[in-house]
């Protein structure tokens, strides 16, 4: 048993309490100013070989920001890239891998919208190119040497947060929210929908992207990092230092009924994550192997922030992350994890869908449009266009302009309200010298999102 404090109120918790059902009542509670001053020891385990050694992180009396309940006295070193290499056998060869996927289906079987009844869905496009060739080798990344990272606490719980319950397909808005709010800037969802989701409610944008999230943060004196990649212990890492980490994951409520989703990772006991879950609600747990089985749909991306708010060790911690992981080394360090997971199942869709993705940030485009080929073709299910668009990209940048209408044709079939479908074959449109085709889309991708920057330059 452990007593969390939040705000000025306190509550016993035990393992296995952290449950809350959608419908749940919840009682927000915002943390009092002047609770006292929070003493935490830190030490921390840099890169190189250096010894960084750095004692009592202090939230001053009147931060509004997150405080870190452990079970140990010492507090981890930041993330570091010495516990992440991965040494990857060879990609397995064309042949393989088309014996390997020859007798999966790449029909999409029909499923039920939950406001829109049943449909039936049509087969996916095939692309227009030869089937992939697979890649005989790729480069490993090999960190630069380090330390050994303390021990992770045991547990750890971040208190002082207030939770809120998302508004319809509100998700993100919802997420972010709480994230600014923790590290003591204030705004709320309905403010947040206003500049992210300007047109919304149920034929309103049906999407809002991570580097979306980090732009609105901006605009509340949050700065942030969007990192792919991650491990768990990344995260607990990150929330022992007394940061909240948002997580794009994979939601399955139903058979066929897949999404995105985002959350807002506030503590772990043991081999338990705990989440501010917009949908859910607070204190939602998953285990670590769930956890990571739908998180690395999307790469395993997070998004990090820091503030004025927060002890200077932190924000000095997090503000040289992009020195500690570069982002090439990133990415490369993503794409051995992928490389590996294929290598283990020559069928898994996700780890050929991270292959692209990868190969793509790193600058492989041809290779990344065959990879994302691969994964169509052992089949994706029917949402995944309205949050990643890898596909669309690497198939524009490679000249295979067909395919990005094809592909954009499939997925605006199923619902015609994703504005990045409109922009990418309005894009390819105007490369086939299809001029009235190509500004009609853009016109309905910035209707969609009249924020949508990109769309908005391709019209000028």
């Amino acid at each position: 048993m452990k007593t969390i404090v939040i705000g000025t109120a306190k509550s016993t918790l035990r393992k296995g309490d952290y449950h809350a059902s959608v419908n749940d009542g919840v009682e927000h509670v915002t943390p009092e100013v002047g609770v006292g001053r929070l003493m935490l020891q830190i030490g921390m385990a840099c890169l190189a070989g250096a010894v960084l050694a750095t004692l009592v992180a202090l939230f001053a009396t009147g931060n509004a920001g997150p405080r870190a309940v452990t079970s140990v006295a010492s507090i981890p070193a930041p993330m570091t890239s010495a516990t992440q290499s991965v040494t990857v056998a060879a990609l397995p060869s064309a042949a393989e891998t088309t014996a390997a996927v020859a007798a999966e289906s790449a029909t999409v079987s029909a499923t039920v919208e939950p406001t829109k009844g049943a449909v039936t869905l049509p087969p996916n496009a095939l692309p227009t190119q030869p089937p992939p060739v697979v890649p005989t080798y790729v480069p490993v990344y090999v960190p630069a040497p380090s330390s050994t990272p303390l021990p992770l606490p045991i547990s750890t719980r971040l208190t002082g947060l207030k939770f809120e319950r998302q508004l319809f397909n509100n998700c993100g808005p919802a997420t972010i929210s709480m994230l600014i709010n923790a590290l003591g800037e204030k705004t709320d969802q309905t403010e947040a929908m206003g500049v992210l989701r300007p047109v919304n409610g149920p034929t309103g944008d049906r999407n809002v992207n991570p580097d979306e999230l980090q732009a609105y943060a901006a605009t509340k004196n949050i700065q942030t990092r969007l990192m792919v990649g991650g491990t768990v212990d990344d995260l607990k890492r990150l929330v022992a230092l007394g940061v909240p980490v948002i997580v794009e994951t994979w939601y399955v409520p139903f058979p066929n009924d897949e999404m995105g989703h985002y959350q807002l990772l506030v503590g772990f006991d043991g081999d338990d994550l705990v989440f501010y879950d917009s949908f859910h609600g607070p204190n939602v747990t998953l285990k670590t192997a769930e956890f990571d089985a739908l998180w690395r749909v999307f790469n395993r991306k997070y998004l990090v922030g820091w503030s004025k708010n927060q002890p200077p060790f932190v924000q000095t911690t997090l503000a040289t992350l992009s020195e500690t992981l570069p982002t090439g080394a990133m990415f490369q360090r993503a794409l051995d994890k992928a490389t590996q997971e294929q290598t283990a199942n020559p069928k898994d869709k996700w780890a050929w869908w991270n292959i692209g993705t990868n190969l793509l940030a790193i600058g492989d485009v041809p290779l990344a449009a065959r990879a994302f080929d691969t994964a169509r073709k052992i089949g994706l299910p029917w949402r995944t266009m309205w949050y990643q668009f890898g596909p669309y990209e690497a198939y524009y940048r490679s000249g295979r302009y067909d395919d990005v209408i094809a592909l954009a044709n499939e997925t605006l079939a199923r619902v015609s309200n994703l504005e990045e479908s409109y922009y990418w074959r309005g894009r390819a449109q105007a490369a086939k010298g299809n001029a009235e085709f190509a500004r009609r889309d853009l016109q309905t991708a910035v209707a969609l999102n009249p924020n949508y920057a990109a769309a908005r330059s391709e019209l000028r």
